[in-house]
């Protein structure tokens, strides 16, 4: 019997969790519905869940507070696709049911599963049930009205539950009910808990399969010569209702006495790094904000000389500790930042005057922590970001709500709608007004594309099977073959209108020049009236991406 679990105990149930969820990442990957290739839900969490594992791994807490807090900034910042980010919200669920918490008893538990459910459907603009926030809630629900001090049991008794709820998915989407799966999401969730509950059970962590297994990375010597500053001091800040915290003032004030600075902001925490040689300056600035929590002071000039080849990584934040400090870029009124994968694509994108291109997309989606990297390499008044990707949009969001600096994500579903917000922008106009224009040349275009099926499925009546040839239109499959250039020409003839006076397409790498050459041919054959333009995209999984205005 167990009444209360340390922050010990805690932190192993954690990594158990995170272990079995990457052991069945395929597993949830196969319960996608959709067969067009993804940033596919097992993958995404098992990314998001490994960026706490790492965290948490060969460092000590006192808490559970401690535990759960540092868990939810990696969780955060190593978000990746929708799966991930709802996943990060649990964390930050989690963290704050256990403020000011030294040990988790069944109350305690209860408010952890309450809080997660809460701020996962908070996260969701527009939350839809059979999905993961359904599971979360059903298993609080489950256990709401639990009665005893064993947590054990009641962790037990919130698995059951949960995995009902998510047996129960397919009668809430036609969609999952049609292709006999349950919901990815939920299931991975489900995971996760199930491992955390075999650590408490067992008092054994679930092993990482080999072929799953994390690379741990060595560390080399480092010349203490280059370290300028030698102290990196890193805390959270609880705000308090009686304190005025201002993180952009704050972020000024430490980039004057050191460098590497993050500060990243949170409802309930601000999150400080800085690398400094004043370390209890940074503290009693810090104190003007909030109170502190958490705090760790290296010194790197001391950690060294002391480090050599073969040692393991700490933590995620150690090794972060030891980057060197990347110089600002000069400043300019407004920056770019968008998604992109495939030479031709990144090359249009530059002519555009994006500065800052993260390669990603379709099976490649980008980090929360990707974006605020590149956030933090920009030194602009306002920075608009392009995620161009309907599975990125919210690692987007989340990364902006996180940084101190003024950040515009409009939300791109697809290259060729970030590629018109761009051709929207205007000099002149202000960051309001350019944001109204992009918005407006986003709706305004119409996106298509062509790529193969991932997996066999029957999608409102038409019956799929893997390698197909697939068009779709706005993210809706409209039609399936096996030619890319025929399929291609069906899909366009669908998106046109009598206003369209232009046809843009994107090669993929899976084009060769004969078959772009033969596209253009028979669409400016087809249609005299209406321009034709035909680049090489480069990009990966897709034969080609359309755009028609």
């Amino acid at each position: 019997m167990s009444s209360t679990v340390n922050s010990s105990v805690f932190k192993l149930m954690i990594m158990s969790g995170a272990n079995n969820l990457c052991n069945h990442k395929k597993l949830v990957d196969e319960l996608n519905v959709f067969p067009v290739p993804d940033g596919d839900t097992g993958t995404n969490m098992a990314l998001t869940i490994m960026a706490v594992k790492r965290e948490l791994s060969g460092v000590d807490y006192d808490t559970c507070s401690e535990v759960a807090s540092y868990a939810a900034t990696a969780s955060l910042r190593g978000a990746r696709g929708n799966s991930g980010v709802i996943l990060s919200q649990f964390f930050r669920g989690y963290a704050k049911a256990l403020e000011n918490v030294d040990e988790i008893t069944v109350d305690i538990a209860k408010n952890m599963l309450n809080s997660a459910q809460k701020h996962a459907y908070r996260a969701v603009m527009k939350p839809q049930e059979g999905t993961i926030l359904t599971v979360a809630r059903e298993m609080y629900e489950g256990v709401s009205d639990f009665e005893g001090d064993d947590v054990c049991e009641f962790l037990k008794k919130a698995v059951e539950a949960g995995n009902a709820s998510l047996e129960r998915t397919p009668e809430l989407l036609p969609a999952l009910k049609s292709a006999g799966v349950v919901d990815s999401g939920g299931k991975g969730l489900m995971l996760l808990m199930e491992g955390a509950l075999y650590y408490l059970e067992n008092g054994e962590i679930i092993e990482t399969d080999e072929e799953e297994a994390v690379t741990v990375k060595k560390e080399a010597v480092i010349d203490t010569s280059d370290i300028k500053f030698g102290y990196c001091t890193e805390f959270l800040i609880k705000k308090e209702k009686d304190i005025k915290s201002n993180w952009k003032a704050l972020r000024k004030k430490l980039e004057c006495i050191g460098d590497c600075v993050l500060v990243i902001n949170d409802k309930e925490f601000i999150k400080v790094h800085v690398h400094s040689n004043q370390p209890g300056t940074v503290l009693n600035e810090a104190m003007k904000h909030g109170s502190l929590l958490n705090i760790k002071i290296d010194n790197m000039r001391e950690q060294s000389e002391h480090t050599s080849f073969g040692e393991e990584e700490k933590s995620a934040s150690k090794k972060k500790d030891k980057e060197q400090p990347k110089p600002l870029a000069p400043y300019t009124e407004n920056a770019f930042i968008t998604v992109a994968n495939g030479e031709g694509i990144v090359q249009l994108f530059g002519e555009l005057g994006v500065s800052g291109i993260i390669s990603g997309g379709q099976t490649m989606n980008p980090s929360t922590d990707d974006f605020i990297n590149e956030i933090e390499k920009l030194n602009a008044g306002t920075i608009f970001v392009f995620p161009n990707n309907k599975n990125i949009i919210m690692a987007a969001q989340q990364a902006s709500e996180m940084s101190g600096k003024n950040i515009i994500v409009i939300p791109t579903k697809s290259i060729v709608q970030g590629i018109s917000a761009l051709m929207a922008f205007d000099e002149e106009m202000s960051a309001k007004e350019n944001e109204d224009a992009m918005l407006s040349a986003v709706a305004a275009v119409k996106s298509g594309s062509v790529t193969f099926a991932a997996r066999d499925c029957e999608i409102e009546g038409l019956e799929i099977h893997k390698d197909d040839i697939m068009g779709l239109v706005e993210g809706k499959i409209k039609s399936v073959g096996t030619d890319k250039n025929l399929i291609c020409q069906e899909v366009i003839a669908k998106m046109l209108d009598d206003g369209t006076s232009e046809i843009s397409l994107f090669t993929g790498e899976g084009v060769s020049e004969a078959e772009a050459e033969e596209i253009e041919e028979a669409l400016t054959e087809k249609y005299p009236d209406i321009t034709v333009n035909v680049y090489p995209g480069g990009q990966a999984l897709y034969y080609y991406y359309i755009s028609v205005e």
